[in-house]
């Protein structure tokens, strides 16, 4: 399941638990620790994805230059 689905799921599971009499201090925990690997790892695939479009922009120009020295 992509990242940002599980914050929003997650943030709603703690909006819930905050007005919930049955949630305890180790659930809410839980879910802020998910919180902030999910933001990691969004982050991180976000970098990613930076990186490949740089690439993908870099190879076409390098094709544009093969091209034209044809």
């Amino acid at each position: 399941m992509p990242a940002i689905i599980n914050i929003n799921q997650d943030m709603l599971i703690l909006h819930y638990a905050e007005k919930s009499s049955a949630c305890d201090s180790g659930a809410i925990k839980i879910i802020l620790r998910r919180f902030d690997e999910n933001s990691a790892e969004h982050r991180q695939n976000m970098q990613e994805h930076h990186l490949m479009m740089q690439m993908i922009k870099e190879l076409g120009e390098e094709q544009d230059r093969l091209k034209k020295a044809k």
